[in-house]
C-alpha cells in the first residue's frame, strides 16, 4: 500500500522550517473548509498539529486569533469525516496545566512556568 503523506501550513514554503521531498507539502489555510478537504483528499490518517497558539503571553495578547483554531478543529474533522479517514489525532491548541493547579480558589492565575513539568 503506497501511503500520501501530506504536510500543510498557512506560511509560504520558503518560511518552513522543514520540507521532505517524499511529503506533498501544501500552503493551504485550514480555516477554510475547502482548504481541509484538499488537505483530507485520499488521507487514512491525520495527525491535527494546527494551530495558532503560543504561551501565555501570545494567548493573552492573540485571543481573537486563538479562538479561530475551532475553525481548524472543525473543518478539518468534517473533512476528515467526509473523505473517509479511518484515524484522526488531534493533539490540542491549548496549553495544559497540572489539575491540582486549577482545583484551589486560591489560584490567583496561571503563568506559563506552571505548565511544567509537562
Amino acid at each position: 500500500m503506497v501511503y500520501r503523506f501530506v504536510a500543510v501550513d498557512i506560511k509560504p514554503l520558503d518560511s518552513w522550517f522543514q520540507q521532505f521531498s517524499d511529503v506533498e507539502n501544501l500552503v493551504l489555510d485550514l480555516e477554510l473548509l475547502e482548504d481541509c478537504q484538499k488537505a483530507a483528499s485520499n488521507c487514512e490518517h491525520i495527525y491535527n498539529l494546527a494551530a495558532n497558539m503560543g504561551g501565555m503571553g501570545f494567548i493573552e495578547e492573540n485571543k481573537t486569533l486563538c479562538m479561530r483554531n475551532v475553525l481548524i478543529n472543525t473543518h478539518l474533522l468534517q473533512a476528515a469525516y467526509e473523505s473517509g479517514v479511518g484515524k484522526y489525532f488531534y493533539s490540542s491548541s491549548a496549553c495544559v496545566y497540572a489539575h491540582d493547579k486549577q482545583t484551589s480558589p486560591d489560584t490567583t492565575g496561571l503563568k506559563e512556568s506552571d505548565a511544567y513539568p509537562a
